[in-house]
């Protein structure tokens, strides 16, 4: 049994069906929305206070909690965000008489800079993986292609079908965020590696041709998102690779390594199938970064010069 299921509050099952069947959400993001909203619940059992008489009190109380369990800010202000969803759902569609996150001023977070591998050291670790020789490296090594070469979620990956991958053009159909379909391309390295793992050892992984999905794990089912998590910390392990690496990291590789070379931020905007251009705008700052960072290496040769 889940947290979600522990806390057993129909308002909160009912709020999740309605994200995913109304509103569309993944069923990846209804389940952050409520692992986020849930602890708000256990919050008010444990002080034995209803959801009707939550006020601006309880609320600030609850985010003090919050912040001295050492919870990262970011954590907390999306936390904040799904109760404040949750309350507006419950006074329009519950009779609550008002939403008392509204008069909620959320939180200033300190933003992190995406952590991300240079291209020297994906290439690195893609080269250390394909010496393996066990069983499972040709499925592995896939997937890691596929993360650098296209910029995927997590939940991207795992729900790719064979039918989403147009080999011929090198393109796949990727369903993200709200169900919104986006077509990305993938490099020609990463089309030999799905091709050597697809006719190979996803043939021997499977129990039924009905399996559909790209990416099986050791029984032959669907990877899980937690299960590619795994997959590529067990990669660093067993290659050697000596950084630390993680399946959002590939991504924010992608992305900071087409936006190095020139790309415009709305096609990588596009890519990684962000609704605003403001989230791809993180990646400005890494640059930003990096620029310091030479121009400080930099300074006393440009002093001695003078």
């Amino acid at each position: 049994m889940n947290r979600i299921e522990k806390i057993a509050d129909q308002d909160l099952n009912d709020f999740l069906i309605y994200l995913k069947k109304v509103l569309n959400y993944s069923h990846f993001t209804a389940i952050s929305y409520g692992e986020d909203i849930t602890r708000f619940l256990e919050f008010l059992k444990k002080a034995n206070i209803s959801k009707k008489e939550v006020n601006k009190d309880i609320i600030r109380t609850f985010i003090l909690e919050e912040i001295n369990s050492g919870l990262e800010k970011i954590s907390i202000k999306r936390g904040i965000s799904a109760c404040r969803h949750f309350y507006l759902y419950l006074h329009r569609y519950k009779d609550y008489e008002d939403n008392p996150f509204e008069a909620i001023t959320s939180l200033k977070a300190t933003h992190k800079l995406p952590e991300f591998l240079t291209f020297e050291e994906i290439n690195e670790f893609l080269e250390s993986n394909k010496k393996r020789i066990d069983k499972l490296k040709d499925r592995d090594q896939a997937i890691l292609e596929l993360f650098f070469s296209s910029g995927l979620r997590v939940s991207e990956l795992v729900d790719l079908t064979l039918e989403d991958i147009n080999f011929e053009d090198r393109l796949l159909r990727v369903k993200g965020k709200g169900n919104k379909e986006r077509e990305v391309p993938f490099s020609n390295t990463c089309k030999e590696a799905l091709i050597h793992y697809v006719k190979d050892l996803r043939i021997k992984l499977i129990h039924s041709e009905e399996e559909r999905h790209v990416f099986i794990n050791s029984r032959g089912e669907k990877l899980t998102s937690r299960g590619v998590e795994y997959i590529v910390k067990k990669a660093k392990e067993k290659s050697g690779f000596n950084l630390k690496v993680h399946p959002h990291m590939l991504r924010h590789s992608f992305a900071t390594e087409l936006l190095a070379n020139g790309v415009d931020l709305r096609v990588i905007q596009e890519f990684l199938g962000h609704s605003s251009i403001k989230t791809t705008g993180i990646y400005t700052h890494i640059t930003n970064e990096e620029l310091k960072q030479v121009y400080k290496e930099c300074l006393p040769v440009i002093r001695r010069e003078k």
